[in-house]
């Protein structure tokens, strides 16, 4: 027994996520009366796994938010030792005023292929773990998603849960009618059925200006509108080029090793890439075959509400439209931001203007000129062009003028490494 009083003992039984595989046993929380340290100690037995873990009142959760700031075994990949492992938790920090009897801790281990549903990755950041894992982003430390580090110093990822599932990528006149629009469905939008076969983890904001400057070790941040105070946390612009490398074909292995995205690899040893033409959709439109993610009609307001377009990027104190930081906007159901407005982003495939009607499993276009590129962007009005989760447009890999208005999104397997 560690030094202290001990307060309450917890059990929170087997938890078995693959039978023979892995289990957590020797569940027991304890405080120390000096410091008020809660320690959680528990054995992890089988193949390694990742940890979370809950604290309850009654067996209700008391909330992430509220012991956001646990350390030790938890939260990441955790490897079996047949030892007990710790969790430490300052609940005189982040859950003040509370007592604590009665508390319970549930310890929970995931299979690596059934991870939780937030990576978040540091770049270049030696005050936190490389690779950690949340249950939600109230999970997240240092007061969660608010704090500009998940958007400058740290990378977070969401888990899309895309396996098996049979979606319709493109628009019917029934989506558009829904919109409240009276016009028909664009050739580029020609409805048919996708079915991915993996879950995959999608990067829930653009490449910012200050992340791509952390990954790639550049000295000052780039691409374009780089000299104001919010720069660092505005999308990296520039051509396909850049980001994923010259001539390179649509298979995860041809990412050049000196683009930015194999620059982003090196560090973090993720397999990170573009995302296809079919992912980003599926990503985009969270379940849902709205032509705006959030299920409303398609009115200014509607449309400003989640994008920045023509209408509302300007800048009044320059006069100027250009991109803003990301996370301004309101997410769609998954918690991706910017997936239409601010910039367009880049895709792994080939443009092709028509689809086809025929269903298609993990489709990846590879023979064309131009590259797809989704979203949209910050200078075009939604009037004009057609605002929507099925927007497709294209430009060549080495788009030069221009290119202040293409970012990207990356996205990653979810064993972080492709087979």
């Amino acid at each position: 027994m560690k030094k202290g009083i001990l307060l309450f003992q917890i059990i929170t039984g087997i938890t078995l996520l693959a039978a023979n595989d892995i289990s957590v046993s020797d569940v027991e929380l304890a405080q120390d009366s000096k410091s008020r340290l809660v320690t959680v100690s528990y054995t992890l037995t089988g193949d390694p796994a990742i940890v979370t873990v809950d604290f309850l009142t009654n067996g209700v959760s008391i909330g992430e938010a509220n012991f956001s700031n646990v350390s030790g075994d938890v939260n990441k990949l955790v490897s079996d030792t047949q030892s007990a492992r710790a969790i430490t938790w300052k609940p005189h920090k982040s859950w003040p005023g509370h007592l604590l009897t009665g508390m319970t801790a549930r310890v929970t281990a995931w299979l690596p292929e059934e991870p939780p549903d937030y990576l978040v990755v540091a770049l270049s950041d030696a005050t936190a773990p490389q690779i950690a894992y949340y249950v939600s982003t109230n999970a997240f430390p240092h007061g969660g998603l608010t704090n500009d580090i998940y958007r400058t110093s740290r990378m977070v990822m969401r888990r899309i849960r895309a396996a098996g599932v049979r979606w319709q990528m493109g628009a019917t006149q029934a989506d558009y009618e829904q919109a409240g629009r009276s016009d028909a469905p664009r050739a580029y939008e020609t409805p048919h059925y996708v079915t991915l076969s993996e879950d995959y983890f999608m990067g829930i904001y653009p490449v910012t200006q200050e992340q791509y400057r952390r990954f790639t070790g550049a000295s000052s941040l780039g691409g374009s509108y780089t000299g104001y105070a919010d720069s660092p946390m505005r999308p990296r612009t520039g051509n396909y080029n850049t980001f994923r490398g010259s001539g390179t074909g649509v298979a995860h292995t041809s990412v050049s090793k000196t683009s930015a995205i194999g620059e982003l690899r090196a560090q973090t040893g993720i397999d990170f890439d573009l995302p296809s033409d079919a992912e980003w959709e599926f990503a985009c439109k969270a379940g849902n075959p709205w032509l705006l993610y959030s299920g409303k009609t398609y009115t200014d307001a509607n449309v400003y509400e989640i994008a920045w377009v023509y209408g509302n990027s300007l800048y009044a104190d320059i006069n100027a439209r250009q991109t803003h930081a990301v996370g301004r906007k309101l997410p769609n159901a998954w918690g991706l931001y910017d997936m239409i407005g601010n910039t367009l982003e880049w895709c792994r495939d080939k443009y092709i203007a028509d689809l086809g009607t025929e269903e298609v499993v993990n489709p990846v276009i590879s023979t064309g000129s131009d590259r797809v590129l989704r979203g949209f962007r910050f200078d075009r009005s939604h009037n004009s062009y057609s605002v929507a989760t099925t927007y497709r447009t294209s430009y060549a890999d080495n788009l030069g003028t221009g290119n202040n208005t293409c970012g990207f999104r990356v996205m990653c397997p979810i064993l972080l490494k492709f087979d």
